[in-house]
């Protein structure tokens, strides 16, 4: 039996953003159990007239590999109608996304760990510092 890890996910929405958000964890929570969810973030989205997306960041215990966390994520997404492709001007209903998960590095199939919107981007990083107030970089310490 694999031993427990925290995981860190990101999640945001710029399509009915409260109840998608409210919905996706709702769903988050059947799937992996007890959730600790940050503040959510209003931020402009990139893009001509796309509407401001809410991001937040939950963490959880898993025993799960990467991979398999990631399918459970797009199996929420689509459950919650994310069209993969659509232009953002659309809206995205969820994008939930594998921030972290324990120490890893590295690539596990199609996720790399840590992700690099940890550093890149205000809207992960803020609300993942506020749930973290403590957390270290797996890569920069």
């Amino acid at each position: 039996m694999s031993q427990a890890e925290t995981a860190w996910a990101g999640l945001g929405s710029n399509r009915d953003p409260r109840n998608n958000l409210k919905q996706a964890l709702d769903l988050l929570q059947d799937a992996f159990g007890d959730l600790r969810v940050s503040p959510a973030y209003r931020s402009s989205a990139v893009g001509p007239s796309a509407p401001d997306f809410v991001n937040l960041v939950v963490a959880f215990q898993t025993e799960l590999d990467p991979e398999s966390i990631n399918v459970q994520f797009k199996r929420i997404e689509h459950e919650l109608g994310r069209k993969r492709g659509a232009p953002v001007a659309t809206g995205h209903t969820i994008d939930i996304d594998l921030l972290m998960l324990g120490d890893r590095v590295g690539t596990f199939g199609q996720v790399t760990l840590p992700r690099r919107d940890v550093l890149e981007c205000a809207y992960v990083l803020r609300p993942l510092a506020e749930l973290e107030p403590e957390g270290v970089h797996p890569v920069l310490g």
